[in-house]
């Protein structure tokens, strides 16, 4: 179960909901007036996409959720290529040099057909 006593808040550009900045629960919050094209909105860990800020998402007002845009997919999906790229290249490597392989042909296979639907969500 989730803490819901974990308050962080997001400020935002009204016009298009976008998150311009993320303060962590307990970090003082700067007072915005009325008038700003900015906004504070508090978030919890539930409203969140992967209970994360990422940037590229949005905050939807009218749902209190935030939620993924095209660009906040495309930099979950680089990263997580980026992060998976040493085991590709490991696991080519052990081929070259003609050594046990750390992962299972099978094991590799659904690596790279996870990668290539990482690739898929890039537009």
């Amino acid at each position: 179960m989730k803490n819901n006593m974990i308050i962080h808040h997001i400020q935002i550009l009204k016009s298009t909901q976008e998150i311009i900045d993320f303060w962590a629960s307990g970090i003082p919050v700067p007072e915005i007036p009325e008038d700003s094209p900015f906004a504070i909105y508090p978030v919890s860990p539930e409203t969140m996409v992967d209970d994360g800020i990422i940037n590229g998402q949005i905050y939807n007002v009218e749902t209190g959720m935030v939620e993924d845009t095209q660009l906040s997919i495309n930099l979950k999906a680089e990263t997580e290529l980026q992060k998976s790229d040493w085991m590709v290249n490991r696991h080519r490597d052990q081929k070259d040099m003609g050594i046990p392989t750390s992962l299972s042909e099978q094991d590799f296979i659904e690596l790279l057909k996870w990668r290539q639907h990482l690739r898929n969500t890039i537009q």
